[in-house]
């Protein structure tokens, strides 16, 4: 309610006349509200009342100082309003402000708002002018009055009064509207498409001061909520402000481009309606060094706005070609231009790699160098933030900034008090460490890690943090990194960090140790152990692990993995920390994540020495073991598997401590679901293998359980793993044992599909397994049964020599069994079987090849005949010179035991020129064995044809024959006389002359008479009966 006071203004206002009401009623009422007449002193030069009175000649001095209501005010049709008349006032010399005359009257300020807003409304043009400058200068000094204003309903007055045909109307309006936007919190109320297009129409009013008071009104409004920012664009805003562009007033300009800048800070749509709109081509002129320093300032405005949009909205202002406007103005030496330069590119340089590029090119860099230390400080923190954003590029870029030094310049900001400073420069430097090894040995050269050794102990966690951080990523570098860091001395100090540090700091030291320890070789895990952490670790496990934070216990797994994972003596310092018995409780945690770490350190150990499986072993962990084995978790359940084949892989004591706990029987019921993981099956099989390396008592233990019957279907499964650890069992199994008869048919399939997936190694294993069989008659029966002598045939045209080897012993076997074993591999091509193990590289392949055919060639007539006919004679011949006494010795062999079939096996001896090749090396030979072998076949093929006998004669043997009776042997001699005797018969007299002549008789007559063996004397005196005869009766005559 009013005060009784206004009842009387009331009275007073209805009957005054309009000049009354300007010259009395209005400042009256405006003192009511701001404590004085006059308007106040514009202390903002650039403010919207300063803008009025500047372009319309309107100013407090222009104000008359009568009462007198003849002096009204003259209006006319084409808007201008002059001598507007005021209320006495007296000028204050001091603050150029109007104090009011001691007489003004005074009513409650709710009533002067309400009768203001009702000669708002009447139709006389000089009252509205004064009322609206009464409310825009109440607006200014008492911004408290807005809501009031509003709430009893300004604005719909105003949308009236905007559209008026009178400039000062229209200009008080706009200010009206501009300073309730500006400083008004429900800015919504203003934002009426009734009273927002009125106000755009404004922009095409034909007066510059209109013009102007309307862009600065929706400049104000611009710069609210996104909601605001579309009404504006949707209404047509934009096309309407790039008309006013063209015009030449820089006012108009600096506002249009203040209002674009407002838009283009709204959404991404909002950004691309401007970009869409053209607005990027059109303000590019603005940019030009002609243009006065603001101008160019609220164009760069426009272009941060949009830069900070998507990429592609950046790709724009790329693509339109602004980098070369905006590189020279690194030059200018106007600060808040700069400012705006260096945060264009700065979010240029938060886009794509591409875009980065594109900057990189442009050689913006050194000229952000300069800036990093500038002496203004927001310049200094945007050319941080750019570098830091291209720091962020790919790996080439990265390089790039280091080859420009940047790198020296962030070493000296690291240090700075500033912690703005300090942290973007962090992060430059942590973008360089999470790349290549090259980077960070950039980081190194340039002495950045030395200098951040000194924040180690900073007192601001988040610069510890980025430090500790900055460390870890260069802890994933090589080992000469890892090194630089023990030389600076932060591993010796991570123990002492970690004490006086909070979680997250020590979560990062721990990452740096697992880094170290996991990422290299011996010599990394060795220094973290040196550091003498392991025994703080061992802290970690001991307390309970609810207490710390999930993250660092997984780390301390993770470091205690790695080094559980070096050599032996790096597995006995967990021992020797006694950790072991720590993992023995963990391995019934309730979080399977615990359990499965500790497996996995204790399976790491397992693989050491026998001495450090057996301190497993001690310690009782292989009890806990079993109910591990039907855990859900697949991960707990292999590495359980895994740590019993590791155990297994040690000596008889730790197979044997397998054994004892039953883990056979343990694993069937797993091997019998068709759906266990393959990892699973895989690590049972890896245990099986390794006791399957045992004693002979453990692998019948193992072949009698019945296990093998459970891993023959996993053959099915086609995997080449599996099936070649398979085939390895089965070549342990049948190494031990030769042939177990239930073993060897299950044994067979697995050889075969062994064979079948061509891999060279998992045929070594089933050639070595098959030549092991092959030891013994029921093995070789099974092997010929299977058919695996075809399949071995095929593997024959193998470049592996080993292979080839492998094939050469089965061969052995099979031909030194009975007949029936030999004709299975006669009844293959022997040459095409032999041909290509003859030609081996492998010297021992050639030989065991050579023994296979010298005990096939002890088979029957037909079989030697076939031998002799395949043409393997002449592959073989040549080794009767060879170097190696076996593969000599084994040659001979065949030819003396083809030698003794029939007249058809002795002539291809002949064809073949195996008789005339070795005579010279039958005195050659100082080996008396040899010399027999030679003599054996000398001797059957005496025993031939005439022909035969007569093409030993003619190729000269008869000179050797006597030789071979002084230096031989018995058995020499034996053979020696029994060729002599069946040659004897064929000789000529001059031959029989010869051997007379020869000394044959003295050497004849003793073997006849005292030799030891029967044969030799009867030979021998067969001899002397066909050559001595004959020369006696001669010698009577004579």
């Amino acid at each position: 309610m009013f005060r009784s006071s206004m009842n009387a203004a009331t009275s007073y206002n209805s009957s005054m006349s309009p000049a009354e009401i300007m010259n009395k009623e209005i400042p009256m009422l405006r003192y009511s509200l701001v404590g004085h007449t006059g308007v106040i002193k514009i202390q903002k030069r650039k403010s919207p009342i300063y803008f009025a009175r500047l372009a319309c000649c309107y100013t407090p001095s222009s104000l008359r100082k009568s009462n007198s209501a003849s002096n009204n005010v003259a209006s006319s049709r084409n808007g201008s309003v002059s001598n507007v008349s005021s209320s006495p006032t007296t000028p204050n010399s001091k603050n150029g402000q109007y104090k009011p005359l001691n007489s003004q009257p005074s009513v409650d300020p709710e009533y002067a708002v309400a009768r203001l807003l009702e000669l708002l409304n009447t139709d006389d043009e000089e009252v509205v002018v004064l009322t609206l400058e009464a409310i825009v200068i109440t607006l200014i000094d008492k911004k408290k009055y807005i809501g009031t204003f509003i709430k009893a309903g300004l604005l719909s007055s105003i949308s009236k009064s905007i559209s008026s045909q009178v400039d000062l109307i229209r200009i008080f309006s706009c200010q009206t509207i501009s300073l309730i936007a500006k400083c008004y919190k429900n800015i919504e109320a203003v934002t009426k498409n009734f009273l927002i297009r009125p106000l755009v129409e404004l922009l095409q009013d034909e007066s510059n001061e209109v013009v102007l008071q309307a862009i600065f009104a929706i400049y104000n409004i611009a710069n609210g909520n996104e909601t605001q920012k579309q009404i504006l664009i949707k209404i047509g805003t934009v096309s309407s402000i790039l008309i006013l562009l063209a015009s030449g007033n820089e006012l108009i300009h600096k506002f249009s481009l203040g209002t674009l800048a407002h838009l283009a800070s709204g959404n991404v749509f909002q950004k691309q309606t401007l970009i869409e709109s053209s607005v990027l081509i059109s303000i590019s002129k603005f940019l030009g060094p002609d243009n006065d320093d603001a101008i160019i300032i609220e164009t760069l405005k426009v272009l941060v706005n949009i830069a900070k949009g998507t990429n592609d909205q950046k790709q724009e202002i790329i693509d339109n070609t602004y980098l070369k406007q905006v590189v020279p103005l690194f030059e200018s030496s106007n600060e808040s231009l700069l400012r705006k330069t260096i945060q264009l590119i700065q979010h240029l340089a938060n886009g794509s790699v591409a875009q980065k590029q594109v900057l990189l090119d442009n050689d913006v860099v050194p000229h952000i160098l300069t800036f990093i230390t500038y002496n203004d400080n927001i310049i200094r923190l945007y050319a941080l933030e750019c570098v830091s954003n291209l720091s962020k590029g790919k790996k080439s870029q990265k390089k790039f900034l280091a080859e420009n030094m940047i790198l020296p310049v962030i070493n000296t900001m690291i240090l700075s008090r500033d912690t703005t400073f300090q942290k973007q420069s962090l992060q430059i430097i942590q973008n360089f460490s999470e790349d290549s090894s090259s980077l960070k040995q950039s980081l190194i050269d340039s002495g950045i890690l030395k200098t951040l050794i000194t924040l180690i102990n900073s007192n601001s966690t988040g610069i510890k943090n980025r430090v500790i951080k900055i460390f870890e990523n260069v802890s994933t570098g090589n080992m000469g990194q890892v090194q630089y860091l023990v030389d600076v001395g932060l591993i010796s100090n991570i123990p002492t960090i970690m004490k006086n540090s909070g979680s997250s700091i020590k979560k990062h030291c721990l990452i740096i140790l697992s880094n170290i320890v996991n990422n290299n070789d011996i010599y990394g895990k060795q220094i973290v152990i040196d550091c003498g952490i392991m025994s703080y670790l061992k802290k970690y496990l001991v307390t309970s692990t609810e207490y710390y934070k999930p993250e660092v216990i997984n780390t301390t797994f993770q470091i205690l993995t790695g080094v559980s994972a070096g050599d032996n003596n790096q597995k006995q310092v967990i021992i020797d920390l006694g950790l072991v018995n720590v993992f023995l409780p963990l391995l019934n945690n309730v979080n399977e994540t615990i359990t499965t770490m500790s497996l996995t350190v204790i399976n790491n150990v397992a693989k050491g020495t026998d001495s450090q499986r057996q301190h497993i072993v001690d310690t009782g962990i292989l009890t806990s073991l079993p109910p591990l084995l039907f855990s859900l978790n697949e991960v707990i359940k292999n590495l359980t598997i895994e740590i019993l084949a590791s155990i297994a892989k040690g000596d008889e004591f730790n197979k044997q401590a397998i054994l004892d706990i039953g883990a056979i029987e343990l694993i069937k019921p797993i091997l019998l679901k068709s759906k266990e993981d393959l990892e699973t099956k895989k690590a049972i099989l890896s245990m099986i293998y390794r006791l399957t390396e045992g004693t002979e008592h453990q692998i019948k233990a193992l072949v009698y359980s019945g296990i093998f019957k459970l891993l023959y279907p996993l053959v099915k499964l086609q995997d080449k793993e599996i099936i070649n650890i398979l085939v390895c069992c089965v070549e342990n199994v049948i190494f031990q044992f030769c042939y177990v008869k239930n073993f060897v048919r299950i044994s067979l399939p697995i050889i075969f599909e062994g064979i079948r997936l061509l891999d060279d190694e998992i045929t070594i294993h089933c050639l070595s397994a098959i030549s092991n069989m092959t030891f013994s008659v029921e093995g070789q029966n099974e092997v010929l049964q299977y058919g695996l002598l075809q399949v071995v045939q095929y593997l024959l045209d193998s470049t592996n020599e080993q292979i080839k080897h492998e094939i050469g012993k089965i061969f052995i076997n099979i031909s030194a069994g009975d007949q029936s074993k030999k004709q299975a591999l006669i009844n293959l091509n022997l040459r095409s079987i032999f041909g290509p193990l003859l030609a081996a590289i492998d010297i021992n392949t050639v030989c065991d090849t050579v023994w296979a055919i010298e005990n096939l060639s002890k088979g029957h007539e037909r079989q030697k005949q076939i031998i002799a006919e395949s043409g393997i004679l002449e592959l073989i011949l040549p080794f009767v010179s060879s170097p190696n006494y076996d593969l000599k010795s084994r040659t001979l062999s065949i030819f003396a035991n083809l030698s003794e079939g029939n007249s058809i096996l002795k002539q291809c001896l002949i064809d073949c020129n195996v008789v005339s090749v070795v005579k010279p090396l039958v005195l050659m030979f100082s080996d008396n064995h040899l010399k027999k072998e030679i003599m054996k076949m000398v001797a059957n093929i005496s025993t031939g044809s005439d022909e035969q006998k007569n093409y030993l004669i003619k190729i000269g043997y008869i000179d050797i024959l006597v030789p071979l009776l002084v230096l031989g042997d018995e058995n020499i001699k034996q053979l020696a006389t029994l060729t002599l005797s069946k040659l004897s018969p064929k000789l000529d007299c001059l031959q029989k002359q010869y051997l007379i002549d020869s000394g044959v008789q003295e050497l004849l007559e003793p073997l006849s008479k005292d030799s030891k063996s029967s044969r030799t004397k009867r030979f021998s005196q067969d001899a002397m009966s066909h050559i001595l005869p004959k020369t006696k009766e001669t010698v009577i005559i004579i």
